[in-house]
């Protein structure tokens, strides 16, 4: 690993950076309430995941620790050694982070760390929004907005993953004061457990069912806590919910020692009006035991099931074959990623990564994804073959820690948006980015092209009825706004 770089507590509460001159970098300084002091290089990856998350392509991010007071906790420093190994220091008092001044090498500029949102040498084709002819605008203010259903008369309702509220935008597009709902769920270092799904019913207006796919706490010792997902549903009146229903809770329970991990994961109605959900692997080693590939289990699939009681439809691939989980209809999935119904063939679009490693696949009925490591050049195994890899920016597909965790899919209408064209969209958890995708061929099963729109998705994403797309991170949902007078 190349050292670029160095962040040091130096004389009187003052850090210097020396990082070289490579145009490629944007230096980015982040007032974050929620993660200590780090430092990310983003060529070579030099950082701590479960601290501060991921940063995208051409971007290292500094981020300033939250509300100090000096005894509920001090920021930690992370500097690179010259092996490339983590360096704690944990001397840095509140005062000197305070005080703490950055000075970029070469640049000849400097800024106090604790302000406000600023950039250095920003790179003018990072995104291309511009020339796809769409701008974002804010919707509104949320709480880690993880997921999306529209209802027909335009009112989108959107769940908090880790307040476990849902709450109600109005079709006037103004926030509703109260939620319409609230559940109780697990939570670990705000990972991935949480309130993760909800889906309108295909019937909606006429019988008002919001369905909820959450992490429910499971009694056990507070810092060893585990979960389990369960499935329910509420009835719609007068923008509150009622009549709580559970219509599945037969899940297992997340392993002890596993906590915040790849358990419940988003739920949409198919074409076919049958309720798809996605679980992970729970965290467990990918091949031992292979959960993914357990029929028996509905650990690491992709299930379809029926939206009156969570039962397994008569025609679903496995639902004759004894032992096994009538419930699946794909299997090998790491993640409890989102998915995609494609408008024209119906089919599902849904990702997967391992470390190396992020598909994107077209989801076979009865198919063997995988789940498992692939070759360096995410090649191997028996499984269904993905018809695309995602890969940060400088790195390839199959190099160390190339994935972006897709975190959300949606169709956008060339019509609606008439240079972002028929496109599949995809924002990214660990580098903020919204892809374009073009889907080409007979099958839609080729990717033509792979463009950034913006660089703010890191959630949810979906189209309205009208066809709007909008999209959260883990502060707002916004919205993608076509350019006036922008044409193909």
């Amino acid at each position: 690993m190349i050292l670029v770089g160095v962040l040091a507590l130096v004389g009187a509460g003052l850090a210097t950076l020396s990082i070289t001159s490579d145009p490629e970098y944007d230096i980015t300084f982040v007032n974050n309430s929620d993660a200590n002091l780090c430092w990310y290089e983003s060529k070579d990856y030099i950082g701590h995941e479960d601290l501060c998350g991921h940063v995208g392509p051409k971007q290292t991010k500094i981020y300033a620790g939250g509300p100090c007071n000096g005894t509920d906790r001090q920021p930690v420093l992370l500097t690179a050694g010259v092996s490339g190994d983590l360096i704690y220091n944990r001397e840095a008092t509140c005062a000197q982070w305070a005080a703490a001044v950055v000075t970029i090498t070469g640049t000849a500029r400097s800024l106090a760390v604790n302000d406000a949102i600023k950039e250095l040498s920003p790179s003018p084709n990072k995104t291309m929004g511009a020339e796809l002819g769409v701008q974002s605008e804010v919707v509104t203010a949320a709480d880690h907005p993880v997921a999306m259903a529209f209802a027909p008369d335009g009112r989108l309702f959107f769940a908090e993953k880790f307040t476990g509220d849902v709450r109600i935008i109005g079709s006037d597009g103004k926030l509703l004061p109260e939620p319409f709902a609230h559940v109780d769920v697990a939570n670990w270092l705000n990972l991935d457990w949480g309130l993760t799904g909800v889906a309108l019913d295909p019937d909606f207006g006429t019988n008002h069912f919001v369905y909820l796919f959450y992490s429910e706490p499971v009694d056990s010792e507070p810092n060893r806590p585990i979960a389990k997902p369960k499935l329910i549903r509420f009835t719609e009146a007068a923008n509150r919910g009622v009549d709580q229903t559970t219509i599945s809770e037969d899940f297992p329970k997340t392993p002890l020692d596993h906590q915040g991990f790849r358990a419940n994961g988003s739920i949409h109605f198919g074409p076919d009006g049958f309720l798809y959900a996605t679980i992970g692997n729970y965290n467990y080693d990918p091949t031992t035991p292979p959960f993914t590939q357990d029929l028996s289990s509905p650990i690491g699939k992709i299930l379809r099931i029926d939206k009156t009681d969570g039962s397994a439809p008569a025609d679903n691939p496995f639902s004759s074959q004894p032992g096994k989980d009538a419930r699946v209809f794909a299997y090998g999935f790491a993640r409890a990623s989102d998915f995609a119904f494609h408008p024209q063939s119906g089919r599902i679009y849904a990702t997967d990564s391992t470390d190396n490693c992020e598909e994107l696949n077209v989801v076979v009925p009865g198919g063997n994804h995988g789940g498992i490591p692939l070759g360096p050049d995410c090649s191997g195994g028996q499984q269904v073959v993905a018809i695309y890899f995602l890969a940060r920016e400088g790195k390839n597909p199959g190099d160390f820690v190339s994935y972006v965790d897709v975190s959300g899919l949606a169709f956008a209408s060339g019509q609606d948006y008439p240079r972002l064209g028929d496109s599949l969209l995809v924002c990214e958890a660990d580098t903020g980015q919204m892809r374009r995708l073009i889907l080409a061929g007979p099958d839609y099963m080729k990717v033509t092209s792979d463009d950034a729109v913006v660089n703010d998705c890191n959630l949810s994403i979906v189209a309205g009825p009208d066809g709007t797309v909008y999209y959260t991170n883990d502060k707002e949902i916004r919205r993608l706004v076509s350019v006036p007078g922008a044409q193909p």
